[in-house]
């Protein structure tokens, strides 16, 4: 018959095993639940270029929250994004060419 697992003194279940049971026990969760983004506070530069929802989804998941912030990333790597299309990168670059900001070359 298999041993049940022991609490230790930090009580968090040891794990035991035996030969003719083995026991698995996780002695610690941490779980990561993702958090529901209030897109509606961070894309309010992106709605006034006019792009679309995955394009602004897409831009405020990259911590990209305003048209300066665009200098930090490279044209290849906003085209990479997924949401990204081509009409919204245009309107990007068309922003982007009046405010005097450019992609970073690296």
């Amino acid at each position: 018959m298999c041993k049940n697992a022991n609490n230790n003194s930090d009580g968090l279940i040891e794990p035991l095993t035996s030969r003719s049971c083995p026991i698995y026990v996780l002695l610690s969760v941490n779980r990561l639940v993702p958090m529901a983004i209030d897109y509606d506070a961070f894309d309010g530069e992106w709605k006034k270029i006019g792009l679309s929802g995955p394009a602004r989804r897409a831009l405020v998941d990259a911590k990209l929250y305003k048209v300066s912030d665009l200098r930090k990333v490279t044209l290849q790597e906003l085209e990479s994004l997924h949401g990204m299309g081509k009409s919204s990168i245009a309107r990007i670059k068309v922003i982007m060419n009046a405010k005097k900001i450019r992609f970073n070359q690296h």
